[in-house]
């Protein structure tokens, strides 16, 4: 009963809610609706725009745009999230074979990517 009325009455909450809520439950909308706000015989056919306007009037200042979110396929088949890739990190110290290598060659010194290989340039 208070989720209903929360759900009608709080601005922050969106009137299409409601709306959807109402058309997928007819006959039980009228009745919780009804019960949760202390109104006689309501109708969300009758009543139920009019109470939208009253409750939430800063939603129908603005056009009605039409919303999407997009969602990984996981989510929607109602998996689990694939695990995060583990990302190869570079070697902080060459090593020994490939450091020998690098003073030997002078073009794979410059093409090293440590800072040691700055070494075997002098």
């Amino acid at each position: 009963r208070e989720a209903i009325k929360h759900y009608v009455t709080d601005t922050d909450l969106p009137a299409h809610a409601v709306r959807r809520l109402a058309l997928l439950h007819p006959g039980g909308a009228d009745r919780a609706i009804g019960t949760a706000l202390s109104i006689k015989d309501f109708s969300w056919e009758r009543n139920g725009e009019a109470l939208l306007r009253r409750y939430k009037p800063d939603q129908f200042d603005k056009p009605l745009l039409p919303s999407t979110t997009v969602v990984p396929e996981w989510y929607v088949d109602g998996k689990v999230p694939p695990p995060e890739p583990i990302l190869e990190s570079v070697p902080v110290r060459p090593e020994p074979a490939l450091a020998t290598r690098a003073a030997r060659s002078p073009a794979l010194c410059r093409t090293s990517l440590w800072p040691s290989a700055l070494s075997c340039l002098s």
